[in-house]
């Protein structure tokens, strides 16, 4: 099954607002299908992908985001880095 087949294999851009102890509480960036801005998706920091633990206001990547009853949920997550290619891109802009 492709990524175009299957959304939880395609990340969703979230800005952390809160981070616990074992948990962070991130925001949407745009609406996508049911998920809306104004809600709120969790994940836990045993699947965060980054070096060092995510911080308010750090934009992050959702992956296999669930609707659970008591909210959304993400499998996992990472933060946003750029790649070789957007940042040639930006420069490129820049010129």
């Amino acid at each position: 099954m492709s990524s175009q087949q299957d959304p939880t294999l395609v990340p969703i851009r979230a800005v952390v607002t809160k981070v616990e102890e074992n948990y962070v509480v991130a925001y949407p960036i745009e609406d996508c299908g049911d998920l809306r801005m104004n809600d709120s998706v969790t994940f836990s920091l045993s699947f965060w992908e980054g070096d060092r633990d995510p911080q308010c206001e750090q934009v992050v990547e959702l992956f296999g985001t669930t609707l659970f009853i008591r909210g959304w949920r993400a499998e996992r997550a990472r933060p946003v880095i750029p790649t070789k290619q957007s940042a040639t891109k930006q420069l490129a802009r820049r010129a």
